[in-house]
């Protein structure tokens, strides 16, 4: 009965026992996952199909059950939701998700994939602190060279995605002076994030893949970064930086919290977001410029996409299994 039940619906039998991270001690189930851990187990090392069905089992699981619903967001703006999928990238993520037109957009609660717990509740046996703990984890004892998988253009990737994705808002100022010499930031200052009264948080930056970073999180940031024929502006004087306000900051995208890692990505795709528009208006020569400028930002979206799930994130992990994948 197992070997029928197992070949004939491998993906519910797997759902259904949650495969070796949910047990559910009331039935018999977690017999058949000792066993089926301990068949996968050794194989998906040496067989890489094998080892492919542990990922999709645990996408499966992530996708269906750690994901929480968000608060209710009302769009400050009021406007009408979409009655079908958007033909271009809204500026600040309003109607990406039809059905859900505010979900994600700028401002909007960011989900979670626990409930979210009280203040006083998170650390109620007090200790350790929580420095304490990241020193003793993170801190290196020795030098460990990793240039030969990654460079800092990884770390400033990231980064990069960062300022697409999530930007909390700063709460009170407060200290953290409890760790050990480990590190030269023994102590520091820093502002706590700011929670909504329902201990959920929100996000400053649209929370879509949207390329954000490149051309800013609502519609007066992108009204500044465009120029003329569906491209962006440039710096005039220096076509290698972005283009700047009279008091030096840039203008184009956004550069909150940055550095030189993220504004050389920023300046390589709107370089790119040019090009693609230049190619555009060479085929179409009666296409607007809004259009022209939409479909261009959904190219690039989907090229930053493609290159942090291709490109970024194989290399980081590095296993045969996500390059199938």
């Amino acid at each position: 009965m197992i070997k029928i039940s197992y070949f004939s619906n491998i993906r519910t039998l797997l759902h259904t026992t949650s495969a070796w991270h949910k047990f559910d001690l009331k039935t018999n189930n977690w017999k058949l996952i000792r066993i089926i851990g301990y068949l996968l187990g050794p194989l998906h090392r040496l067989v890489t199909s094998i080892g492919l069905i542990p990922i999709a089992v645990h996408r499966s699981l992530l996708e269906e059950e750690n994901l929480l619903p968000t608060p209710p967001f009302p769009d400050p703006k009021k406007r009408p939701a979409p009655t079908c999928p958007l033909k271009f990238r809204s500026d600040d993520g309003f109607g990406t998700d039809v059905k859900n037109p505010t979900a994600s957009m700028e401002g909007a609660p960011v989900g979670r994939n626990m409930p979210a717990v009280l203040k006083e509740m998170r650390n109620h046996r007090g200790g350790p602190d929580v420095q304490l703990v990241a020193q003793r984890l993170l801190a290196r004892e020795s030098f460990k060279p990793a240039g030969a998988q990654l460079n800092i253009t990884a770390a400033a990737w990231i980064q990069a995605m960062v300022h697409d994705w999530i930007q909390h808002d700063d709460g009170a100022e407060t200290s953290l002076d409890k760790g050990e010499k480990l590190c030269p930031l023994g102590k520091f200052k820093f502002f706590e994030t700011k929670e909504l009264p329902d201990g959920s948080y929100y996000s400053k930056r649209t929370q879509w893949w949207d390329a954000s970073f490149v051309y800013g999180q609502n519609e007066e940031q992108v009204a500044a970064s465009r120029g003329k024929g569906g491209k962006m502006k440039i710096n005039e004087s220096n076509n290698e930086t972005l283009p700047s306000r009279p008091d030096g900051t840039d203008s184009t995208g956004d550069n909150s919290n940055s550095w030189v890692g993220v504004t050389v990505l920023q300046v390589i795709f709107l370089k790119e977001h040019n090009y693609v528009a230049e190619m555009i208006a060479k085929e179409n020569p009666g296409m607007s410029d809004d259009d022209i400028f939409g479909y261009s930002r959904n190219i690039i979206s989907a090229l930053v996409a493609k290159i942090h799930t291709i490109d970024w994130t194989c290399e980081l992990t590095n296993t045969q299994q996500l390059e199938i994948g």
